[in-house]
């Protein structure tokens, strides 16, 4: 396998990413690249940027894909690099974004909007210690009706028109943000 990061990945000519809140999420800086791993260890990757807090996303799909509410850090693309892949697919779930998961043990471990900068990774996969934190809902308009948002974290209720399908509503804050 060869290292490569996700931003070559990426399409072009789909615009911009809208947003329906910035939030100010946390950030978690290290000297150390923070890594995860499939279950199975067929997808590997390292991210060496800093990582935003985790989202818990309600949307139909991540309840879909997921079983249940998704959990999802962030990082740039060009600080994400791949060095396991051999089981790593890719589902396009709509026109401006897709998810990647291991064909061999079922892991969802990516959610990327195309034209953003920014990818999406699933909490769970990141080695642990993560020191990550919670820090807020999308999409909490269409949890599913067999729990509730208990916390006191910001919960925004988009939709498509305001999110494409939720992938910017937490940014990566800037350098000043802790």
């Amino acid at each position: 396998f060869r290292k490569q990061p996700l931003l070559a990945q990426a399409r072009k000519g789909l615009g911009r990413t809208k947003g329906c809140a910035t939030a100010g999420a946390a950030v978690r800086r290290s000297p150390a690249p923070v890594s995860g791993v499939a279950a199975c260890g067929g997808v590997r990757y390292t991210m060496e940027g800093p990582v935003r807090g985790v989202v818990f996303c309600h949307c139909s799909q991540c309840l879909r894909t997921h079983g249940h509410t998704a959990a999802y850090t962030s990082v740039d693309k060009r600080a994400m690099t791949l060095t396991a892949s051999t089981s790593l697919k890719w589902f396009n779930s709509s026109k401006a974004a897709r998810r990647g998961f291991c064909g061999t043990c079922g892991a969802s471990i990516f959610y990327e909007t195309l034209a953003a900068t920014s990818i999406e990774v699933s909490a769970g996969t990141v080695d642990q210690p993560t020191s990550l934190r919670h820090v807020g809902h999308i999409f909490a308009g269409s949890k599913a009706d067999y729990y509730d948002i208990t916390d006191d974290k910001p919960a925004f209720e988009c939709d498509d028109d305001d999110c494409v399908l939720g992938a910017r509503v937490f940014l990566v804050a800037d350098d000043s943000t802790t």
